[in-house]
């Protein structure tokens, strides 16, 4: 005798959720890579306008001093967009982790009642086997007795 097939899709549907949330969990946390990524970029962006404005400032470029300033200037607006969406994509990493987690969870408590399941039907099968063994030795005894 098998565990019940309700437990055993169950435990499928749930290792497929637990799938599910773990890939959501990897596209945020690659979301949130790339997110750093840029934002890091900006930075060495603003770094490389800055110097431009200072070797325009020292030899007295105005075409480099205004490329830099504007370069530095547009880095850190975007540096500022993308600090806004790193902390949106840190809660989305969060809240799917968290997700991911619950799901994980409920698997195991599934997989602990499938278990718990097959024990049972383990133990009643041991169980049936040795009552048709002291069955069949009570007989065997009683026919012994007859001769």
């Amino acid at each position: 005798m098998q565990p019940s097939d309700t437990l055993k899709q169950l435990l499928r549907i749930r290792e497929l959720e637990e799938e599910q949330s773990k890939i959501a969990l990897e596209g945020a946390l690659a979301e949130l890579h790339r997110v750093e990524s840029a934002l890091s970029a900006m930075t060495e962006r603003a770094q490389i306008g800055r110097r431009v404005f200072g070797r325009g400032v020292e030899q007295c470029e105005r075409v480099d001093r205004l490329a830099g300033l504007a370069e530095s200037e547009a880095a850190q607006r975007n540096a500022a967009w993308l600090e806004v969406r790193r902390r949106e994509a840190e809660l989305a990493v969060a809240e799917r982790r968290e997700l991911f987690l619950s799901r994980q969870l409920q698997k195991r408590q599934v997989e602990t009642l499938l278990d718990e399941a097959k024990r049972r039907i383990e133990a009643d099968r041991s169980r049936r086997e040795q009552v048709g063994l002291d069955d069949w030795y009570r007989m065997l005894k009683k026919l012994r007795n007859v001769s």
